[in-house]
Order: structure tokens, then sequence, then C-alpha cells
């Protein structure tokens, strides 16, 4: 009963409060939120609850902001045309490069995305004839709704419409059969095998479902920034999509919300940093790996756990006792 009362709270808590700012820029803020919500949520489809680790995030994010801004400023479609067609490049993508390249297990994995991911900066960096290169693609409008521009506190709404839609499905599908599938081949391919799961079906699915995601966030970045340029796109946010799910927490739905939040704010607190932001990263993922492999929210499960215990009498020496003895 709690739990259901903390999401109403929060759920009204979203609803209301652009009523009370003026100021574009936490609505931007706000907006940025949602999309790497987006973003981590297929990424922890995909590493967390497959154990697929990708580092080709920033690749689909990037033909979803460039198709839709191409077919926009070119061809004159609407967001509502060419945000569909980037999210269907983007899945035919996936399959067509998930197929050969999901054989692969672990760090061999990791290097063949990171090598997608790579390959798909230089191309948008030296193909001007399509993308115009680093000068990037201008005169991308704001989508409309009966002719009303999303801009601003609109989109926002937008967005948190379409973020809430997409954490729901997705939580659906890992409670699903599909999620057991998936933890399955996670823990043991071979296995999963055995017992008749189809292993490379599976995979391909679930990164073309994670490739989906990402094109969409990346068509809804476009008309936020109204501009589309390569450096938006690098490997620095594959990596950043990476330490929002390892620091809010792997296979968890509400850890990539708490490590989106956490990671999308962090950078107004350390400003001063903003050319060490990789290195910063990279110091955070340690910690978190050593001292809190399980995320913010597995942390705070933990202590919620052994709180619990203490207060049932239970005698209980460790956080971790506690939390697992509430999970069973």
């Amino acid at each position: 009963m709690l739990k259901k009362l903390s999401i109403a709270a929060l759920v009204v808590f979203l609803a209301i409060w652009p009523m009370f700012t003026t100021n574009p820029y936490y609505v931007h803020t706000a907006v940025m939120i949602g999309i790497m919500i987006i973003l981590a949520v297929g990424l922890n489809l995909l590493f967390g609850y497959t154990g697929q680790i990708s580092l080709a995030h920033a690749t689909f994010y990037a033909i979803g902001a460039y198709a839709t801004s191409l077919l926009e400023v070119h061809a004159g479609l609407s967001f509502w045309v060419t945000t569909p067609i980037a999210i269907i490049f983007a899945v035919i993508v996936a399959i067509f490069i998930g197929i050969p390249t999901l054989k692969l297990k672990d760090h061999y994995l990791a290097l063949a995305t990171l090598a997608l991911c790579l390959v798909t900066t230089l191309f948008l960096l030296n193909a001007k004839w399509l993308t115009n290169g680093a000068e990037g693609v201008m005169g991308i409008q704001a989508p409309t709704i009966f002719g009303y521009p999303l801009q601003g506190v609109a989109l926002y709404y937008f967005v948190a419409l379409f973020t809430l839609v997409i954490f729901i499905m997705i939580r659906n599908l890992v409670n699903s059969r599909v999620g057991i599938a998936l933890e399955t081949i996670r823990e043991n391919e071979e296995a999963a095998e055995s017992l008749g799961v189809n292993v490379l079906y599976y995979k391909v699915m679930v990164f073309a479902i994670s490739g989906a995601l990402a094109a969409f966030a990346g068509s809804i970045y476009a008309h936020l920034t109204l501009f589309a340029s390569p450096e938006s796109f690098a490997l620095p946010l594959s990596i950043e999509v990476l330490v929002i799910i390892v620091v809010g927490g792997l296979a968890s739905m509400a850890g990539s919300v708490v490590g989106a939040v956490v990671i999308t704010l962090l950078p107004e607190f350390l400003y001063e940093f903003e050319e060490y932001r990789l290195l910063v990263y990279g110091v955070i993922l340690l910690l978190v790996v050593i001292f809190a492999p399980k995320g913010i929210v597995g942390l705070f499960s933990s202590f919620v756990g052994f709180i619990r215990g203490k207060l049932s009498g239970e005698k209980v020496n460790e956080p971790e006792e506690a939390a697992e003895r509430e999970e069973a």
C-alpha cells in the first residue's frame, strides 16, 4: 500500500511541478531526464536482464535523431511520420547487426559494439553530403499536435507520458515469460538452450527493442534542441547510459529511473569538472561496483531490509542478509 501511495504521489508531483516554475532550463533538464530514462530502460533490458553488454547505444540514438531530422528538413515530413520511420530503420539495423554480433560474448561483444559506435561517429563526421558533417543538421521544427507546438512544458508532458508508457511496457515484459527467458539467458546460455529457449532469437529481439527505444529518444532529443550534430552521439553517450544503469541498479526498472536522475543532474553540481566528465563517471562506476554492486536501488533495498529485520527483532548482522531474506 505504501509503495502504491508513493508512486501516486510521484506521478502527481511530476504532473504539477511545471506549473510552479518559470525557468525554462528546469523544464529542459526534466525533458533530458525523461530521454535518459528511455535510453536507460532499453540498455537495462539488454544488459541488465539479458546480460548482453553493448556500447552501441549512441548509434541507435543517432539513427533516431538524424533519420527524423533529415526526413523533416529535406522531405518536409512531420515528426509524427519521421519518428516511426526512424524507429523502424533502427530496428532493421539492429536486426542486421545483431544476428552476427550477438553470437559473441562478454568483452568480445563489448568490443564489437564499441567499434560500431566509433564507425557511426566517423560516418556522421565525414558523410557531409548527407549529415552536413560537424556542422550538423539545422532547420528542425518543433512537433505540433492539433496545431499546438510541443515546446517547453508541452514537450515535457509529452515526454513524461511516453516515458511512463514505455516504463510500464518494459516492466510488464520483464515480468512475463519473456523476462524469465531473458534472465535464463543471462545466467547460462547453454542451460537456456537445453530448456528450449531460442537464445539468438531473444537476444536479437531485445537488441532491436533497445535500439528502437534509443531511436525514439534520439528523435525527441533532436526536436528538443532543434539541432543534430555528431558530438551529441559519440562514445561518451554510450558510456554515460551504461553508468546510469550500473549506478541505479542492473536488472532493476527503478534503477534505470534513479540512475538517470542522478547522472543527469550530477553535471549541474560538477560544472567546473566538465572536461573530466568521463573520468568522474569512471570513478563513480568503480566505487559503485566495489561498494554497491546492486546500485543505489539495491543498496536502498538492503538498508530497508536491515531496518525491518531490526524492528521485527530478527538477528540480522548484515544489510545484505536482510535483503536476501526479504526477497526469499
